[in-house]
């Protein structure tokens, strides 16, 4: 049986919510001036002719570093700590797509181990919908899979669900932290800008609202949504799973969400932007990449 398409509504444990807003159920975070500098330069433009395709191996000026070969074959960026200069952390160029997702389900394996509040979904990691591809939209960020379900797969492919710089989760209430936010330093070029193209707000740049796709789109492929370092999409087309949960008791623990989604305005589409669902919800507009340890020259 081919799959339809989702309508563009956000269900979170079987409740349909407007993602035109995320407040209400989700709870919102806009401190748009915590590590951010006034605005000066402008967005970029959009695209839809190209996919990121190498790993970077420049370290920008501490420690030489590069990224390690991904399992899955995504290719990485280096994120360097703006605290530390010795400190790299390497995240995915792009959201985890729907091929490589069902790569990894096909395959048969698991990581060896899931935190114990992920009991209730230690296993099977199926999308709860739209699924299997069929050949559909294979290049699209994979969607309605809950926190466990992105945890394990960036865990088998070697990576972790993108937490704190040098692994871990970040507390709730440091998301705004280029220091010790991975995600974060990634999106906002290590806390100096608002979006990952600038300070200036594009709406033709990331695939949000404005941009009127009113679906997520092929991860990579909007040319000017990327950070000087070269990450796609950490503003809109789906909203990010991050390894930062208030509490570690089981599927109703609140999670971070971070970068907003292709149904969001502006001031969701901020690196500043974050939304919290329960640890086991699942939605057509969230998806995750992954982040790894560098590896420091020498090693």
């Amino acid at each position: 049986m081919t799959p339809q398409p989702p309508t563009p509504q956000l269900q979170l444990a079987g409740l349909l919510l407007s993602t035109a807003i995320c407040c209400g159920p989700l709870a919102c975070s806009h401190d748009w001036d915590a590590w951010l500098p006034p605005s000066s330069s402008s967005g970029g433009t959009s695209s839809t002719n190209s996919t990121p395709t190498s790993s970077s191996t420049s370290s920008g000026g501490g420690a030489p570093a590069s990224c390690p070969e991904s399992k899955d074959g995504a290719a990485m960026v280096l994120v360097p700590n703006p605290g530390k200069p010795s400190v790299f952390e390497c995240i995915d160029t792009t959201e985890v797509t729907r091929n490589r997702y069902e790569t990894w389900l096909k395959s048969g394996t698991n990581p060896d181990s899931m935190p114990s509040a992920c009991a209730f979904d230690a296993l099977d990691h199926t999308p709860q919908s739209y699924w299997p591809p069929n050949g559909l939209d294979l290049d699209h960020p994979v969607t309605f899979v809950d926190w466990c379900d992105a945890y394990a797969y960036c865990a088998t492919m070697g990576k972790r669900l993108c937490g704190r710089f040098e692994g871990g989760a970040v507390p709730t209430q440091s998301h705004l932290d280029p220091k010790t936010d991975t995600w974060f330093a990634a999106c906002s070029s290590g806390g100096t800008q608002q979006f990952p193209y600038g300070n200036d707000f594009s709406a033709m740049t990331c695939n949000g609202a404005e941009l009127k796709l009113d679906a997520a789109t092929s991860a990579g492929t909007l040319t000017g949504c990327v950070t000087p370092s070269g990450a796609f999409d950490m503003s809109g087309n789906v909203w990010e799973w991050e390894d930062s949960c208030a509490g570690s008791d089981g599927g109703d623990d609140m999670c971070m969400m971070r970068g907003g989604g292709y149904l969001n305005y502006s001031d969701n589409l901020a690196c500043t932007a974050s939304s919290q669902g329960k640890r086991k919800s699942w939605s057509v507009s969230i998806g995750f990449r992954c982040c790894a340890a560098a590896i420091l020259a020498g090693e």
